[in-house]
């Protein structure tokens, strides 16, 4: 170690000095500085298996031109996508729907909701911000509807829930659902300008309450307008993947009885209904996306 480091320690730890004698001391130090600077002097202290500094072969690689013409796509702010839990349109909701809004890139939006309108069943609530639909086969069950029409999978569609929180089911009116969806309108229309929408599928428990059941059921698979107040778009109501599923667990029950004619019919009406279904989106996918 040079005298540099050695009366750096003396001073430190040795003997208690006068104050005259140690500011000599740090003089001595401080002149010896410089040399010990420009002769790169300073000691390094490692491990027998460490490497020195210069030992490293550090070789640098310019950046992918792709890199530098990448233009960042626009990603919603977290307020955008939960936008329902400081709506104050509705003054009786209970509660916020979590996953209000999943995002895409295929431009089609699908309106359902997970809440209960049944005054008979309990209100229910997911329980995972990636959660869209109640159950994990009812989105296996879409999924795979989504890729036969559109050769995507399920999540590459734009989803909402309309509208986007939960009531009391048990003493509310068809008239009183209604003003929960449309008090909701405008969130949809936000979603479909931000999104550049050009057509909505309208599942389930979301078209009856917008439209009420009778309603429902007569625009049930068929092209018609979804009005805003100063626009309008494409829309098609189909049946939502809980109920496609009710007929397959009816199906199921009847598997022991398959030679008897209400297993040939539940096959049937299975069948025919998710058939349907695909027929009804490819033609839908064909007017909107052509």
């Amino acid at each position: 170690m040079n005298s540099f480091f050695i009366k750096f320690v003396y001073v430190k730890v040795g003997k208690k000095l006068s104050q005259r004698l140690i500011l000599e001391k740090y003089s001595i130090i401080l002149a010896e500085l410089k040399n010990v600077v420009q002769n790169d002097e300073f000691p390094i202290n490692k491990y027998a298996e460490q490497k020195l500094p210069d030992e490293f072969n550090v070789k640098w690689k310019s950046a992918p031109k792709k890199i530098l013409n990448l233009v960042p796509n626009f990603k919603p702010s977290v307020s955008e996508l939960t936008r329902n839990l400081t709506c104050k349109k509705c003054m009786d909701r209970i509660s916020a729907i979590r996953g209000f809004i999943h995002q895409g890139s295929i431009p089609i939006l699908v309106l359902h909701y997970t809440g209960e309108i049944s005054p008979n069943k309990k209100v229910f609530s997911k329980t995972g911000k990636n959660q869209v639909f109640r159950e994990q086969n009812q989105e296996d069950l879409f999924d795979r509807m989504v890729q036969k029409v559109f050769s995507v999978r399920m999540r590459e569609l734009n989803y909402q829930e309309f509208p986007g929180c939960n009531f009391k089911n048990v003493n509310s009116s068809s008239d009183e659902w209604k003003q929960r969806s449309k008090n909701c309108l405008e969130h949809v229309a936000l979603t479909v300008k931000s999104n550049n929408i050009k057509g909505i599928i309208i599942t389930g428990r979301a078209a009856v309450s917008y439209y009420g059941i009778e309603k429902a059921e007569n625009l049930l698979e068929k092209i018609h307008p979804f009005e805003f107040e100063d626009f309008e778009i494409p829309s098609i109501v189909i049946r939502s993947p809980e109920k496609v599923l009710s007929l397959e667990d009816k199906k199921k029950k009847l598997e022991h009885l398959k030679e008897s004619s209400e297993y040939k019919n539940a096959v049937e009406e299975e069948k025919n209904i998710k058939l349907q279904i695909v027929r009804t989106l490819t033609d839908f996918k064909n007017r909107i996306l052509s």
